[in-house]
């Protein structure tokens, strides 16, 4: 993990002197250093701000930085800044301190503590209004999923992986069918998918349709979701959602509303979902009194059901099992499209609490008899492979 916290002799009072000035802090440029000021520590990632202020995409933020650094040098052309090692200026890094985080898009900004000073001085003289202008959420909206007779009690994760990914973002409409009402609410609402007593996924609503005849001779409409919007992640139980918003008791097959002022703890918790370091069934914090091995073992179990490692993983490589070549589609026909499971090749001596999943190096399609295998007898998949085609 890259830490980036290059000094840069850049005083409080020469950021405050910066902040007052529009020809160097646009409108834009001030909503995204108070947003960030606003999150705990002031320190979030840049996918996460992107949704506080209403942005189609993080990396519109990379440019906007870009852009400000510019600026700042322009105003301060005898300050050192910051490089990369090919003597490139790291212009996100002149207002921030920086971490990577475990893929792209999810760098953690954190306000260095010198601008984050002479945010807190101006604020003080009330001399800032610290409200950021982004784009509201209408609404946030849980929509109950009807886990028996849609998806046929499916797990969570094969959920996650067929509906969500496969059928709505891999697919060719981005719609959710509703038998009765569906809902009323705006458009750009928020909108969480409550599945067996959790939240397993999230949306902005694109608009609503309502069919004069019933699709299907069932469905009375559907939602269109914003595909880029999707998201899918670890799930968010009750006690967590009442964390976020007080006024949150339970779940219900009714379809109910968060407080709109949750909308950025509710981010940030949607954000701590998308990694995984350990089994959600189990809390880190319960796990005091398991061996190393079981700890390793319960963190390996998670990487392989994990949907978006998997997404990544069978993006690259495809649904044939890498050890014998099983297809469950060419066998099952359609039933087994998109059906395979996935195996996680780092050795557990190998995994210590500051390990992030390489979906791409370290996930593998297998199917279920040789995943058993590889598990049952600790091999590789190089070793198991020669076993299986050993005298052919």
């Amino acid at each position: 993990m890259a830490i980036y916290r290059d000094h840069i002799d850049i005083s409080a009072e020469q950021w405050l002197g910066l902040l007052c000035d529009s020809s160097v802090f646009e409108g834009s440029d001030l909503d995204l250093i108070k947003a960030l000021y606003a999150c705990e520590g002031c320190r979030e990632k840049a996918s996460v701000l992107a949704d506080i202020l209403g942005v189609s995409h993080y990396s519109v933020l990379n440019l906007q930085i870009g852009r400000l650094g510019k600026r700042i040098i322009n105003k301060l052309p005898d300050v050192k800044f910051p490089t990369d090692e090919t003597g490139k200026i790291c212009y996100w890094h002149i207002p921030f301190w920086a971490e990577d985080a475990e893929k792209k898009g999810r760098y953690f900004w954190e306000l260095r503590p010198e601008l984050k000073e002479a945010i807190e001085k101006l604020s003080n003289a009330d001399k800032i209004n610290m409200q950021v202008n982004n784009a509201p959420t209408p609404e946030i909206r849980i929509i109950p999923m009807n886990k028996s007779i849609e998806f046929k009690n499916k797990p969570v994760e094969a959920v996650q992986q067929e509906f969500f990914i496969d059928e709505l973002i891999n697919g060719n409409n981005c719609l959710y069918l509703f038998r009765n009402t569906g809902i009323n609410c705006a458009q750009n609402a928020l909108l969480l998918f409550q599945y067996n007593n959790s939240i397993i996924a999230c949306a902005r609503l694109k608009g609503i349709t309502r069919y004069e005849n019933p699709k299907d001779g069932i469905y009375k409409g559907a939602l269109a979701l914003e595909k880029k919007s999707i998201r899918v992640f670890n799930p968010i139980t009750a006690d967590e959602l009442h964390a976020v918003d007080s006024e949150f008791k339970k779940f219900s097959q009714v379809k109910q509303s968060l407080n709109v002022d949750c909308f950025p703890r509710l981010l940030t918790l949607i954000s701590s979902k998308e990694g995984v370091q350990i089994a959600a069934e189990i809390p880190e914090e319960k796990t005091g009194n398991l061996v190393e091995g079981a700890k390793k073992q319960i963190t390996v179990n998670a990487y392989e059901r994990n949907p978006i490692a998997r997404r990544q993983c069978l993006q690259e490589y495809g649904y044939k099992c890498c050890v014998c070549g099983f297809s469950f589609e060419e066998v099952y026909g359609e039933i087994g499209t998109g059906y395979i499971e996935v195996h996680h090749l780092k050795p557990l001596n190998e995994i210590n609490k500051e390990y992030r999943v390489d979906p791409i190096k370290d996930l593998r399609p297998v199917c279920p008899n040789c995943h058993s295998m590889l598990h049952k007898a600790n091999l590789t998949v190089e070793q198991l492979r020669s076993i299986l085609w050993k005298g052919t």
